[in-house]
């Protein structure tokens, strides 16, 4: 009973009728389909017609050198197996067949149960090696289809950004229109924060969300009205409560927008350090790091800057009030790095060297 995958080709290229009687009898029982060839020049007519899975080669052949001619089968037929069979026991002539790419050696007279298992060892050899290639092959050509979804989820993830790109464009276009001051606020307030989290060594991906962050961390100010948005003077009580609101309001807006993944640094970049802030009174390290940087930089952005009802403060003024409130308003590492950052601007460094 064959018990290979598929049924199994065996060519015998012997000029000794005897034996090819008796081999072609074992195969067959085995349940090969077997072929005779009795000469080198038989065997190459029967080898294109229908190449064999193995082949029992006599190595001393009337017509042609049997060494010369399984390496010439080697060389078209790479996964053939090849046994050979000789009546001569030369050292040399082994080594030259083993070399050339035969499975295995006999010695005339043949022990039959051997070369019948080293027929069985060679074929189930080659269906492993089979196997393998036709797995290497497939998980080739999965990798080659992968690698055409990644190309077209990469272009899908290209149109998603240029979209997300727009989206945050129009919002903070939309609260421009209604306060000039927000806008190029957010712009500076993005610079910073970029700056003081380069200089804190925080990766590419985690920079990217607090610039984006800046830009949108006001945008709950768009629920605002007008009265207190643009007061000429100082707010009350009331009003203040309803600026609070802003952080809440701009996660509000913002959270049906499933591809933005910065929302906690908008909700809590009014947190302060100690405790004390808004919107949850979180504290220390439970604010995230994106937030704490995002508190300095809009912090001393504010400070620095005129509105209808205060004069902006000086730079010194503003770094000493930084400073003041590190530990409690602002994270010490975060103050710490931004004023590093200030040191590398001119003005900054003056500012600094100030106080």
């Amino acid at each position: 009973m064959n018990k290979y995958s598929s049924a199994k080709q065996i060519l015998i290229i012997e000029d000794d009728s005897d034996l090819v009687r008796t081999l072609t009898a074992i195969m067959e029982n085995s349940g090969f389909s077997v072929d005779v060839a009795f000469s080198g020049k038989e065997a190459k007519n029967l080898l294109k017609r229908s190449p064999p899975d193995l082949i029992l080669l006599d190595i001393k052949l009337p017509d042609v050198d049997g060494l010369s001619l399984m390496e010439e089968i080697k060389e078209k037929l790479t996964e053939t197996a090849i046994i050979v069979i000789t009546g001569h026991s030369f050292l040399d002539n082994a080594i030259r067949a083993l070399r050339s790419g035969a499975s295995d050696f006999f010695i005339k007279p043949v022990d039959l149960k051997a070369l019948k298992k080293a027929t069985d060892r060679c074929l189930e050899e080659q269906e492993k090696a089979l196997e393998n290639k036709r797995l290497y092959q497939e998980v080739a050509d999965q990798n080659i289809q992968l690698e055409k979804m990644m190309k077209k989820i990469k272009g899908l993830n290209e149109e998603l950004s240029g979209a997300y790109i727009e989206t945050i464009k129009s919002l903070a276009e939309a609260l421009e229109a209604r306060d000039s001051y927000t806008k190029s606020h957010s712009d500076i307030v993005a610079d910073y924060a970029k700056r003081i989290a380069e200089k804190m060594g925080l990766p590419f991906y985690e920079i990217k969300k607090i610039i984006q962050s800046a830009l949108l961390h006001d945008l709950g100010k768009m629920a605002m009205p007008d009265g207190i948005l643009n007061k000429p003077g100082p707010l009350n009580e009331k009003e203040w409560e309803e600026v609070r609101k802003h952080p809440e309001k701009s996660e509000e807006i913002l959270k049906h927008l499933t591809f933005i993944t910065f929302l906690p640094i908008i909700r809590h970049h009014h947190e302060r350090f100690d405790g004390t802030g808004y919107p949850d009174k979180l504290s220390g390290e439970k604010i995230p790091l994106g937030a704490r940087i995002l508190a300095v930089a809009d912090s001393f952005e504010a400070m620095t800057r005129d509105r209808s009802y205060r004069k902006a403060l000086s730079k010194e003024r503003a770094i000493e009030e930084i400073k003041r409130c590190s530990g409690s308003q602002f994270d010490p590492k975060v103050v710490m790095a931004f004023l590093e950052v200030l040191k590398e601007t001119k003005e900054g460094v003056e500012a600094v060297h100030r106080r």
